[in-house]
């Protein structure tokens, strides 16, 4: 339809070959623009729209936190443990969740902060079951944080299990978690 009506635009009534031979190459990479145009739209405007629509799981999109304590058995502390809090700051389009989070130590009453976007969160939500996947996107720093959840408490909490990998120690470990959703202040 948009072709016709460019070409209605664009067509003249000379008889001249070199005109119509630029005349519908114009009309060619016009159309394929207004095609791409489109196409680009809808990928990214209309199948969320419709993708949020359809979505019958609890919205989980927001800010969820985990205070857990960390073991490290080859560190020097005196307990083996430090203390973590983590911070995910989520966003979900259908299924999909994505965002950033944020790690902070808060040993021996010092605190340090990981608070870099390099922490890049992905996942999907499939019948109250969330699989999340948090990766620290920085070639000096290897670290990937698993979690399983279910959840609970009509959708503020997320319990389960997260799945770490602790480059101080090469070792790769289970843990019971909970995230627990920030109450919007707005």
């Amino acid at each position: 339809m948009i072709t016709i009506l460019l070409n209605i635009l664009f067509t003249s009534n000379t008889p001249n070959n070199s005109s119509s031979i630029t005349q519908d190459f114009m009309l060619g990479v016009l159309s394929g623009l207004v095609g791409s145009l489109l196409i680009f739209l809808f990928r990214k405007y209309l199948i969320p729209l419709i993708e949020n629509f359809g979505n019958g799981d609890v919205k989980l999109s927001g800010i969820w936190t985990e205070s857990y304590d960390a073991i490290f058995p080859d560190e020097k502390e005196a307990s083996g443990k430090q203390e973590q809090d983590i911070t995910i700051k989520l966003k979900q389009i259908g299924n999909k969740l994505s965002g950033v989070a944020e790690l902070r130590d808060n040993s021996n009453t010092v605190e340090k902060v990981h608070d870099r976007d390099f922490i890049i969160v992905h996942g999907k939500i499939k019948n109250g079951l969330v699989n999340l996947t948090l990766e620290i996107n920085d070639p000096r720093n290897i670290g990937v944080i698993c979690y399983i959840m279910k959840v609970k408490s009509q959708g503020n909490i997320l319990e389960g299990l997260s799945i770490y990998y602790n480059p101080s120690n090469e070792r790769i470990s289970p843990a019971v978690s909970t995230l627990k959703r920030k109450p919007d202040i707005t």
